[in-house]
């Protein structure tokens, strides 16, 4: 007996993004929105910034003008945090 391992699949680029990556409570086309912050670049107030699944892919820019921004009661968990972040969390390696 082989133990299963996960397919995964490329659903989408998304450019900028920065730390931290955050699950949101929110969903969108059955899949959970997510939240990247946003800051620099002429970005005058740092947030984070929405992306939501259109059914194919993820939105790919959080700094468009229609990504809204959410507060942190809207969270549900952290996907990838900031490096040396203690919190139960994904790890890409």
């Amino acid at each position: 007996m082989g133990s299963a391992r996960p397919e995964y699949s490329l659903i989408a680029r998304i450019r900028p993004a920065r730390l931290p990556i955050v699950s949101l409570k929110t969903f969108k086309n059955g899949w959970a929105e997510m939240g990247v912050a946003v800051a620099g670049g002429g970005i005058s107030k740092p947030h984070i910034g929405t992306l939501s699944f259109d059914g194919v892919s993820f939105d790919s820019n959080p700094t468009l003008s229609n990504a809204r921004h959410i507060s942190e009661d809207e969270i549900k968990s952290v996907i990838i945090g900031e490096p040396g972040e203690a919190s139960r969390q994904c790890r890409l390696s």
